[in-house]
C-alpha cells in the first residue's frame, strides 16, 4: 500500500512540475485551516482560478488525489490545506507541492497523544514557514504566542495580523457583530477599509485577515478584496446558522472543539437575545 501511495504521490510531483507558473499557497494550525482556505479560495476567485483542497483534505494522499483529480490546465492558484499529526508531516506535504506561500493560523494542543508534547507540535508547524525560500512569503497571526515564537525561526517573508495590535502590517478596528454578520476595517499601510461578513464570531476575523496579505501580494484590488469578503460562506459545521421551524435557530459548531473555539461559539450565542438558549455539547 505504501509502494502504492507512493507511486500517486510521484505522479503528483510530476503534475505540478508541469504547471512552473502556478502559484502555491499551503495553510497550517492547529484550527482554522479549512475555514482560512475556504476564506481565500473565495477572495482569490475575484482574480485567479482557483483550485482548493476540498472538505478537510489535508493528508498526504488528500493533497495527491486534488492535484490527480481537481487540477486543470486553466487553474491559476492551487491552494492545500496541510494537516499533521506528527513531526514531519508538514515537511512532508510541502515537498508535494512545494509551496512558495504559507498561511500558519494559530496553534494549540491538539493531537497531543501523537506529538507527545506541545513543543512537537510548534516545531512540526513551523516545518511550513521553514520550508519556504527567502523570496517566499508567510503570513502569521500575531494573537498567537506559539504562532509568534516559530515566526522567529522563518527565513522568507514575514508578514504579521492582528485583531488586538495596530502595531502589526495588518489589523482591524472597529469590529461590530450582530446575528446576521460582522462589520469591521481593515487597517494597513495608510488603508483603512470598510468590510463585512456574513460570518459569525470574532475567530473568524482573524480567518479573513489572514488572507489579505496574500491576496495583496498577488494584486488583487482594494475593491476585489471588500467583494471577495462580503463573499464568503460559513463553513460547514463551523458555526453555521441554520433557521428551523417555529422560529428556532441553530448555531451548528459541530465539527470539532478547542478552547478557543468554544469560547468564541459561546460569545456568537450571547449575541442572541431575548431567546431561550440551549448548549449541546459532548
Amino acid at each position: 500500500e505504501k509502494m502504492i501511495n507512493k507511486s500517486y504521490i510521484r505522479k503528483a510531483k510530476k503534475k505540478l512540475q508541469a504547471y512552473p507558473h502556478l502559484i502555491k499557497i499551503g495553510i497550517t494550525g492547529s484550527y482554522g485551516k479549512t475555514s482560512v482556505k475556504n476564506a481565500l479560495a473565495t477572495i482569490l476567485a475575484e482574480k485567479y482560478s482557483v483550485c482548493k483542497t476540498p472538505l478537510n483534505y489535508n493528508t498526504p494522499m488528500g493533497i495527491t488525489r486534488t492535484v490527480l483529480e481537481n487540477l486543470m490546465p486553466f487553474n491559476q492558484v492551487l491552494i492545500a490545506e496541510m494537516g499533521a499529526r506528527q513531526q514531519g508531516d508538514i515537511k512532508e506535504l510541502c515537498d508535494i507541492i512545494n509551496p512558495q506561500y504559507g498561511i500558519i493560523t494559530s496553534i494549540g494542543e491538539q493531537h497531543m497523544a501523537t506529538f507527545g508534547s506541545f513543543e512537537n507540535v510548534k516545531r512540526t508547524k513551523a516545518e511550513l514557514s521553514n520550508f519556504l525560500k527567502p523570496e517566499d512569503y508567510c503570513v502569521f497571526n500575531f494573537d498567537n504566542e506559539a504562532v509568534k515564537e516559530i515566526s522567529s525561526q522563518a527565513k522568507c517573508k514575514k508578514v504579521f495580523v492582528s485583531q488586538k495590535d495596530n502595531s502589526v502590517d495588518v489589523y482591524v478596528s472597529d469590529v461590530k457583530t450582530t446575528e446576521n454578520g460582522t462589520k469591521f476595517v481593515l487597517n494597513f499601510g495608510d488603508n483603512h477599509i470598510e468590510c463585512k461578513t456574513k460570518l459569525l464570531g470574532t475567530h473568524n476575523i482573524t480567518n479573513i485577515i489572514l488572507c489579505v496579505p496574500i491576496a495583496l501580494k498577488l494584486g488583487l484590488t482594494l475593491s476585489q478584496i471588500v467583494e471577495g469578503i462580503k463573499k464568503i460562506q460559513p463553513t460547514q459545521h463551523r458555526l453555521e446558522l441554520i433557521s428551523s421551524p417555529n422560529n428556532v435557530l441553530i448555531l451548528d459548531d459541530t465539527y470539532n472543539a478547542s478552547i478557543e473555539g468554544s469560547k468564541s461559539a459561546l460569545e456568537v450565542l450571547n449575541m442572541f437575545k431575548g431567546r431561550r438558549k440551549i448548549v449541546i455539547t459532548p
